[in-house]
């Protein structure tokens, strides 16, 4: 008798409901969970969620860390789009599933939607990546996991260097071989296959593609790649301007010699396919194929543009990005460039969505600049585009770029001895360009602050507080993980995504018409508050039994959306049952699931085990303690639930 009074006789926190979620955010948007009192649970709810219950079903298939990514491109698009992408993503298998769930992923939405795209590149461009792999002795695809297990599951590639002394072993991050070898886009190409002769959208089988067509194809008495490559056991040997023993890079090299002459062509252009038919280019041409070239022969490469000196080359990646440029025989040469042929002013790598990063500082001495853009009423602008114009030649066009971040920040490294100029492209302003460096010092750091006309979206908040009841307790963790700067590429209008680490979001907790009220822009009362955060970890006791809302706002900003993990609690304060309200010792009523569900909803009745704990999921031929409410009155019975 003592024991069960002890069982019955508890008053704790029991926990009934949680969510543990990564979720995107939009810019200027929001998302909320929902407390629905007396339902006890959490509901999440995304306002701009629009995708198909088909694109949802192909993000579930997808790697852990490309979901957000999915979630985000395939929001971008109509739903018939939605639909054509995750059938291609559902109708794929292991080991192809992730470069393909990674290339629907990261190829601009313009492109997927555009009508001269054709999705069949998507699970061609996958299936070369294994089929050229098998003729390779210097590289091997490696798969870790497997998608019918678990989704933390991805691909790298696995390579073989000589270093002057010992053959060594080095496996590339996943994150360089999807980007700078799956990826079926260079920089200002088409993506898509092409008529080789123009260069214009074709259909396959006419149409080429180059990860195929470069690595299996020749023109007569032209050198076949995958047999200039065969036998090669090393990516290279970590020799400078070597081509005689370099390993894949050498050879690469001397095939690319051997197909292309450097000269002008009649007409400028950009698709690989078309520069190999042509078989002759300035170093426009000669960039683009070498990428090509390389990513068929699963080397990760890049395009080098330095826009200011009207100049292009290659790196490639072993450890570290190094310099390539075929037609001038230079292997990890970074000294020839500055103050040889001319003074640099920028040089940055190009990635297949339109993004692109700096590699300025292995060419020249460099000084830094940051960039500060400001709304009229000095609050950070996010997503304003940044235009650098400077360099030795007088080309009418930007040096570099790049968009501001939550602090309304972007940085630049810059080389020495130039004149800069600075544009800015907001949505709630713009600044011409103007001066802001004259002779440029070597490590000399520069800070320049501009003002737009235009005022930034606000949110109107007031606290307020009331003593709680403490019948429900919230237990609050999240960190915005990511902020994804977004922008589009001046070259192609490409859309690309760059995440930085340790977004903002602002964070309210608030009743139902507060909710209205923050839903029309207007002032509302929040019962907690945290403005402009990365991170939380604490908890909240809802003050009455009726509905609440935890608001997760990215409304503030105006271009960048954020990626946020939560981790929520719920708990309810249970004063479990006792022996006043139940006869413990009595026999139990024989009751049938399905004539309790006919006569009470699932608000109505709670179910308790016989140590007093509520139940969520009901078992067959088990006893229970119920209590229910019936026209008012609440009732309470010991039972057996029968099928």
């Amino acid at each position: 008798m003592i024991t069960i009074l002890i069982l019955f006789s508890f008053n704790s926190w029991v926990l009934i409901d949680s969510v543990k979620e990564k979720i995107f955010i939009p810019a200027n948007n929001f998302f909320y969970l929902k407390f629905p009192y007396p339902i006890e649970s959490l509901e999440i709810y995304l306002p701009y969620d629009s995708l198909t219950p088909l694109a949802k079903e192909a993000i579930k298939r997808a790697p852990s860390f490309l979901k957000i990514d999915l979630f985000n491109n395939l929001l971008s698009l109509p739903y018939e789009k939605q639909n054509e992408y995750a059938n291609i993503i559902l109708n794929t298998s292991h080991p192809y599933l992730d470069e393909v769930c990674f290339t629907i992923a990261h190829i601009p939405p313009e492109i997927l939607n555009s009508e001269n795209f054709y999705p069949l590149l998507i699970s061609e461009n996958v299936h070369f990546l294994y089929a050229n792999d098998t003729a390779l002795s210097y590289a091997d695809i490696i798969d870790y996991g497997n998608p019918q297990i678990d989704t933390n599951y991805y691909s790298t590639i696995r390579y073989r260097i000589f270093d002057g002394q010992d053959s060594l072993i080095f496996e590339l991050p996943y994150e360089i071989y999807y980007w700078y070898i799956v990826h079926p886009k260079i920089s200002r190409e088409i993506c898509t296959y092409v008529d080789i002769i123009t260069g214009n959208p074709l259909p396959p089988p006419n149409g080429k593609f180059w990860r195929e067509y470069l690595f299996y194809y020749n023109d007569p008495n032209y050198p076949k790649l995958k047999n200039y490559l065969s036998g090669i056991r090393t990516l290279w040997n970590c020799l400078r301007n070597d081509t005689v023993n370099n390993g894949a890079i050498g050879a690469i090299n001397n095939w690319l010699r051997r197909v292309m002459e450097f000269r002008t062509p009649q007409r400028r252009t950009y698709q690989p396919c078309q520069i190999y038919n042509q078989h002759h280019g300035t170093c426009t041409e000669w960039s683009i194929l070498t990428a090509a070239v390389a990513r068929s022969a699963l080397i990760p490469c890049v395009r080098t543009s330095a826009y200011g000196n009207n100049h292009h080359w290659n790196e490639f990646y072993e450890r570290v990005w190094h310099q390539w440029e075929a037609v001038n025989k230079m292997i990890n040469d970074t000294l020839r460039y500055d103050p040889n042929w001319w003074n640099l002013g920028c040089a940055f790598n190009w990635r297949g969505d339109g993004y692109i990063f700096s590699a300025t500082k292995k060419y020249t001495p460099y000084c830094s600049l940051k960039i500060k853009v400001y709304s009229q009423d000095s609050i950070p602008v996010d997503g304003a585009m940044v235009y650098i114009l400077g360099g030795t030649q007088p080309v009418n066009w930007y040096t570099c770029f790049q968009t501001t971040n939550k602090n309304g920040e972007t940085y630049f490294i810059l080389g020495d001895t130039n004149f800069y100029d600075c544009q800015i492209i907001s949505l709630i302003g713009e600044i011409p360009y103007t001066r802001i460096i004259n002779f440029a010092q070597a490590g000399y750091y520069y800070e320049r602050e501009f003002y737009l006309n235009g005022e930034m979206p606000k949110v109107f908040v007031k606290d307020t507080f009331l003593s709680p009841i403490e019948r429900y307790k919230l237990e609050i963790n999240f960190q915005v993980d990511n902020e994804i700067i977004t922008n589009y590429n001046p070259n192609d209008n490409s859309k690309f995504n760059y995440k930085t680490p340790f977004g903002e979001i602002s964070f309210f907790i608030t009743d139902y018409q507060n909710l209205q009220r923050f839903l029309r822009n207007d002032t509302f009362y929040s019962y907690l508050t945290k403005k402009k955060t990365y991170s939380c970890d604490t908890f909240f006791i809802f003050p009455n039994l009726e509905e609440y809302y935890i608001i997760f706002s990215n409304k503030e900003k105006i271009n960048n959306p954020m990626e946020i993990t939560i981790n929520f609690r719920l708990y309810k304060r249970e004063v479990g049952i006792s022996e006043k309200e139940f006869n413990i010792f009595s026999l139990p009523t024989l009751v049938k699931t399905k004539e309790l569900l006919k006569n009470f909803t699932k608000e109505n009745f709670s179910f308790y085990n016989i140590y007093g704990r509520k139940e969520k999921e009901l078992k067959k031929r088990k006893i229970y303690f119920i209590t229910f409410k019936n026209n008012e009155r609440i009732y309470k019975k010991k039972i057996i639930l029968l099928d």
